[in-house]
């Protein structure tokens, strides 16, 4: 994971400037939590094919932990620690035969709600500014869970 986590950071020029500047925008961008679960969770129980992936009841642990998630990208807490769970939460996705194409739409999503929010409160030379930061992030993790579907527990777990 650490070679590919590398290359993601390099090809995406993911930088501790990034982290930086969502830290210090934190105090806004941490506030739209709410709005970000309830539209990641509508999306993903309003489209049957992604709606027939979770259990009944599940809905409500599902959405504390992509609020937390989101409260760690949006603090800028992108440290070794965070990197290693991106690739966990790969494997959790592969157990759970998410498949990427879903995982990206929704990470298109994230971004995207995240830029129309930026551009609302922010002037823009500061929403790009913070908004490029989310996006290396966010790529970067994508990247993270996308490349566990090459590894052999995903040969294992997604030929089974």
């Amino acid at each position: 994971m650490r070679e590919s986590l590398q290359g993601l950071i390099d090809l995406t020029e993911f930088s501790e400037q990034d982290r930086f500047v969502l830290q210090k925008s934190a105090d806004r961008t941490g506030g739209w939590a709410d709005e970000y679960v309830a539209m990641f969770y509508d999306t993903l129980f309003g489209y049957p094919p992604t709606e027939a992936l979770f259990k009944e009841g599940e809905r409500p642990q599902r959405e504390a932990t992509i609020r937390n998630w989101y409260l760690q990208v949006v603090a800028g807490g992108c440290d070794d620690s965070f990197w290693s769970a991106q690739w966990q939460i790969g494997q959790l996705h592969i157990d759970r035969k998410i498949q990427n194409s879903y995982m990206l739409g929704m990470m298109h999503r994230t971004q995207q709600f995240f830029l129309d929010k930026c551009l609302a409160t922010f002037d823009q030379e500061e929403a790009l500014s913070i908004f490029e930061a989310f996006k290396r992030v966010t790529d970067v993790a994508a990247g993270i869970i996308a490349e566990g579907y090459h590894t052999p527990y995903a040969v294992l777990k997604v030929g089974a």
